[in-house]
């Protein structure tokens, strides 16, 4: 098995280099003829053959380590669009503590790549014995601007075995370029096909009879029946009807049914991406969608390589040959193109899972809806925003549909979800999921599940829904008034529709809405001397007299009795002391994420907090909080740190709604107060930190649970 050496923080890149590719062989390396030192100041290693390759002869590396601390031989190496990474056999015979070797990649201008080569996490110098198979994807190599500092990757025309930092002794042999299969030939079609229609909508379901059968798969032609009997105009697809983007359209097709995931043809994803820009929709059934992309020849169906290729590399955003978000560029976060589908996550698997229930907060199954099913496969998640690790825009709602449960009724992740778009590259658009992956949850067995299939695939066809809900402030001083806001989006045809806000049991407001569109709604709330602590804010749509969506959010009432009583925490003897006593201090890391996500809510924070509680964690750390300094855009975050000197009040409140929050749930808040700032500073700059730091140990002076992080990675 080959083993992916990369950098820690890149070891995500390995995940995305398939094994079973094509190869060209670059050097057989039996000879020493295509090696030579490297005339770059360091002290190049020793080149000979050794006769210990295993198949035969090898070439050795003995390197004694210089003043510089470097020694590089290099060979010529072009790369071409289809290759992947490079692929070698090693053997330590002896390394020095602290020896590193490396693999660089050049470009005619000299601009480099460099990845550190371990095994394991090891590197040459606590390598195990015996031959080491190395895999080097090309993203886990780190960019080094040496040249016209211009990403040029197809320009690659030497690469250099480098020796670091001590003593080594190397064999090498047999080195390759991996490459993505290639080649396929002419999808299925449907002959003569017509797309229907009916009162409903319009419904394509892909129905390829050479995709072989898994037992989460729906049958096409049992769906095709129920569909119909509901209304809808239903043609059956083949992998090329998919393929033809004359034929997918919104205008042709409301919603297209994917009965057979994870397949996926490889030919159809740029229309299918472009189905949806147009406010297209799918369903997807049987497991995690798209991640078996294929390609079809000579009559069989086989997995397309997804990993990265060379003709990717300069766009940095990984390879165009994927719709879901299972592989990216990996670093500091996974970074993914805005086009990638978020629905499924690698990570949350559907395990211990013996029944099944409705989830909360949906309508389109009955809420009292329960059943003894085993079920296996993937969790219904979805990402339904940006992939920002501090600054996430939100594009629209995730609902869950179905829960799977435990034995003791708790939830173990949604079977099935639903999410629709205002926002983004697929705004309009909708897709509702379904993870099971060892059973086929519409085969007729659930005559309620079968119905809320056809309601699913109406409320795909029209959205219908709320988005947006927020208060102004997070946390309000009694004597205040708050404002509510929220956006009703409704398409399609309808009589009357409404939307009904409260606070808590108290109805504010019940607004009437007549005519499609995006439609936003306000109401206020004195915030009165006897107010809880926190409340709950509801707003509810309704069409036609019927409930359709519901959104909730929490606000915070500033109330010092409450602060007080929250965990006191200090240090003592090198020992922090939570409540008094010694303790080990744990917890969670977050970003600043909780000041700019529109997901982000006293409400979830509440029930983040009182999780965290509930699992023994005492503290959270929160960076990124600098860049809230700002009014308008935090982005523009003040690496300055002159601008510190502001206070948006809406940073103010919302970090006094996360202080109260945690201190009602037994959490020590430890803030990072700056961000991404240098440490050799101006006296301006000196004098700004120090008023921010100021402003916010005189607010929180009399909460107990409080410690502040001065800096996170400074420049």
């Amino acid at each position: 098995m080959r083993t992916g050496l990369v950098l820690p923080f890149l070891a995500l890149a390995a995940q995305a280099l398939s094994t079973s590719g094509a190869e060209r062989l670059v050097d057989s390396l039996d000879s020493a003829d295509s090696l030579s030192p490297n005339a770059d100041g360091g002290q190049a290693p020793a080149i000979t053959i050794s006769e210990d390759g295993g198949a035969g002869r090898c070439v050795r590396l003995q390197y004694t380590n210089g003043a510089n601390g470097w020694g590089n031989v290099r060979r010529a190496l072009t790369v071409e669009p289809a290759d992947t990474g490079l692929y070698f056999r090693l053997k330590v015979n002896r390394a020095a503590p602290g020896a590193a070797f490396h693999v660089w990649l050049f470009e005619q201008d000299a601009d480099g790549y460099i990845v550190r080569v371990r095994v394991d996490g090891n590197d040459v110098d606590t390598m195990g014995s015996g031959w080491h198979e190395v895999s080097l994807p090309f993203p886990s190599f780190r960019f080094q601007p040496r040249g016209d500092k211009k990403r040029a990757f197809m320009t690659i025309d030497r690469m250099l075995f480098g020796c670091n930092f001590a003593d080594m002794d190397l064999l090498i042999d047999d080195l390759r370029i991996t490459q993505v299969k290639t080649g396929s030939t002419a999808l299925p079609r449907t002959s003569g096909l017509a797309a229907q229609r009916g009162r409903r909508g319009a419904v394509g379901i892909l129905s390829e009879p050479t995709v072989a059968k898994a037992p989460g798969h729906a049958d096409p032609a049992r769906l095709q029946a129920l569909l119909s009997q509901a209304g809808f105009g239903v043609t059956l697809l083949r992998a090329g009807d998919l393929a033809d983007a004359t034929l997918l359209t919104p205008k042709t097709f409301d919603v297209v049914v994917l009965p057979s995931a994870p397949f996926f043809p490889r030919e159809a994803i740029a229309p299918f991406k472009a189905y949806l820009r147009g406010g297209g929709a799918f369903v997807s059934l049987g497991g995690y969608a798209f991640d078996q992309l294929q390609a079809h020849a000579d009559g069989v169906w086989d997995t397309v390589d997804v990993s990265v290729t060379a003709a990717d590399m300069d766009r940095q955003r990984g390879t165009s040959a994927v719709l879901n978000t299972r592989h990216g560029k990996a670093g500091d976060t996974m970074g993914l193109r805005r086009d990638q589908i978020g629905v499924f996550d690698p990570s949350y698997e559907l395990r211990n899972a013996v029944g099944l229930r409705a989830a909360a907060d949906q309508f389109l199954l009955s809420p009292d809806w329960t059943s003894q099913e085993r079920v296996e496969g993937m969790a219904a998640v979805a990402m339904t925003g940006s992939n920002s690790p501090v600054f996430p825009d939100v594009y629209g709602r995730w609902v869950p549909l179905v829960e799977a449960t435990d034995r003791y009724g708790r939830s173990r992740g949604a079977v099935g979800a639903l999410v629709q778009n205002v926002a983004g590259p697929y705004a309009k658009a909708g897709w509702a999921f379904f993870g099971a992956t060892n059973t086929d949850l519409f085969d007729g067995r659930f005559a309620i599940l079968d119905k809320m299939l056809v309601d699913t695939v109406e409320r795909l066809v029209a959205l219908r829904l709320l988005y947006g809900l927020s208060t102004d402030l997070a946390c309000y001083r009694r004597g205040e008034t708050m404002r509510i806001s929220v956006d009703a989006h409704l398409e399609g045809t309808f009589g009357k529709a409404a939307v009904r806000i409260a606070v808590g049991d108290t109805v504010l407001s019940t607004t009437q809405l007549d005519t499609p569109g995006a439609h936003t709604i306000e109401a206020r709330w004195p915030v009165m001397g006897d107010a809880l602590p926190f409340y709950t804010i509801e707003a509810t749509l309704e069409v036609d007299g019927k409930a359709t969506d519901v959104m909730r959010t929490g606000v915070v009432i500033w109330d010092e009795d409450v602060l007080a009583r929250g965990p006191t925490i200090d240090l003592q003897d090198n020992y922090f002391r939570f409540r008094g006593t010694p303790t080990l201090v744990s917890g969670t890391n977050q970003t600043g994420m909780m000041w700019y996500s529109a997901n982000e809510n006293p409400l979830v924070w509440r029930r983040d907090f009182a999780k965290m509680n509930d699992c023994g964690q005492n503290v959270m750390r929160i960076l990124h909080f600098s860049p809230f300094a700002l009014d308008g855009d935090p982005r523009k975050r003040p690496y300055d740190a002159r601008g510190l000197l502001n206070r948006p009040l809406a940073t103010q409140r919302k970090t006094d709604a996360i202080v109260q929050l945690a201190q009602q749930n037994n959490v020590v808040i430890f803030l990072t107060v700056h961000d991404w700032m240098p440490v050799e500073l101006t006296d301006e700059q000196l004098a700004a930190q120090r008023d921010w730091n100021r402003f916010w140990a005189d607010r929180y002076r009399d909460v107990p649970g409080i410690i502040y992080d001065i800096q996170n990675e400074p420049r």
